[in-house]
């Protein structure tokens, strides 16, 4: 008996000791310089271009750093990393549990070309697979993972596109991004806590972005979205159920608009003023209701609207009101100068000629025209099928009318 427990104990010190002698060896220049090697070899396989890596350092059970990662697509650089670094514990991986610490991407460079059919050069750098995808419809996801930062540091994307008059950003500069997400069996959640970037050609600042998204079941929780750009801002929440078992519902508000900022993106754009919009929706069972407001100062638009059976034959009720509307002010032309007060409310159903039935009523009160009085306009218009009935009525200092 004794002599069997001295061979168990020789037995369980050699495994112990080859276990070190193992772990002493990935920690060797060597193991590391073969791991480099497999990796650019199976990546290359797979790969219209050729991927190289400068130096690989820490540990494979749990800290490892990538230096100098570079991928090469028709003798020019697509892809350059500075560094890439990776925490992680595989203490849990036998009960299907991972926590990653970190992923850390300092100084990306990305180098995106579009091609002659107008195709992009990242979506040829993967080789196409003839391997049929596994079919995993079936399979249940029991794992859980961590990951608590991911992080983007000073990257840059180079941007060349065959339209060179589009709104596409010649580059994409100075982006730096902090995220965390995890995934389970019970739950999804992916939080941002920073992020931000500069374009050139067109211009633009992004100065920050929130964002707080969580699914739990067949309910999607947005707790928090938040767009912050050098002139601009914009928040947001709401929550949505898959399988409409609740209200789902979707909030937004800005700050005061600036719209230069969009000047570069829509050259087109001549619109003055800087109002705020908020806006509110409902929807479950194929009934919805929004409201929209936008104001500034004195002046204000509001739409509400309630709609029902969107899924069958729709019924909907929808309202506006304006108030102090001056279209000079927002044209920024002096010659447009007005002053419109009214009131719009549509009730009806349908929306194909064979079955709707609608019912407007518009009502102009208390305004101004270019300097001229509109004391009262007043329009109501049916429409039932094929059938149309008008009727107008008219005080103004253009004149009067009544009838159809």
């Amino acid at each position: 008996m004794k002599k069997i427990l001295k061979i168990s104990g020789y037995f369980f010190a050699a495994v112990f000791a080859i276990a070190i002698l193992l772990v002493l060896f990935t920690q060797t220049g060597w193991f590391k310089d073969i791991v480099k090697d497999q990796v650019e070899s199976i990546a290359n396989e797979n790969l219209n271009g050729t991927l190289s890596i400068g130096e690989i350092e820490g540990s494979i059970f749990g800290d490892l750093q990538i230096y100098d990662i570079r991928i090469i697509q028709n003798d020019s650089t697509f892809l350059y990393c500075r560094g890439l670094g990776l925490d992680y514990s595989l203490a849990g991986i036998l009960s299907n549990n991972i926590k990653i610490n970190f992923i850390i991407v300092d100084s990306l460079y990305l180098n995106l070309k579009q091609i002659d059919d107008s195709t992009w050069n990242a979506m040829r750098l993967v080789k196409p697979s003839d391997k049929a995808e596994p079919d995993t419809s079936a399979s249940d996801f029991d794992w859980s993972i961590f990951l608590n930062l991911f992080e983007i540091r000073k990257s840059k994307i180079n941007i060349d596109a065959l339209d060179t008059a589009s709104v596409i950003p010649e580059e994409i500069r100075d982006i730096n991004l902090k995220a965390s997400a995890s995934i389970t069996p019970e739950t999804k959640q992916l939080k941002i806590g920073h992020f931000s970037l500069n374009t050139s050609s067109p211009y633009m600042t992004l100065r920050d972005l929130l964002l707080d998204v969580k699914m739990k079941g067949e309910k999607v929780e947005l707790q928090n979205l938040s767009i912050e750009t050098s002139a601009n801002k914009i928040n947001m929440s709401g929550e949505y159920f898959v399988d409409n078992s609740g209200i789902s519902n979707l909030s937004f508000i800005t700050s005061p608009i600036n719209f230069n900022e969009f000047k570069s993106f829509l050259p087109g754009i001549n619109i003055n003023g800087s109002p705020i919009i908020t806006m509110s929706g409902k929807y479950q069972n194929s009934d919805a209701e929004f409201k929209v407001n936008i104001s500034e100062n004195l002046q204000m638009a509001e739409i509400t609207a309630n709609i029902n059976d969107l899924n069958s034959k729709p019924s909907y009720q929808i309202q506006s009101t304006i108030s102090n509307i001056n279209a000079g002010y927002w044209l920024n032309d002096s010659s447009m100068t007005t002053d419109i007060n009214a009131f719009l409310k549509i009730v009806g159903s349908g929306t194909s000629l064979e079955d709707i039935n609608l019912n407007a009523d518009m009502n102009i009160y208390d305004s101004k025209l270019i300097n001229r009085t509109l004391n009262t306009l007043s329009l109501n218009a049916k429409l039932d099928r094929n059938n149309v009935e008008t009727n107008i009525k008219l005080i103004s200092d253009f004149g009067s009318l009544d009838g159809l």
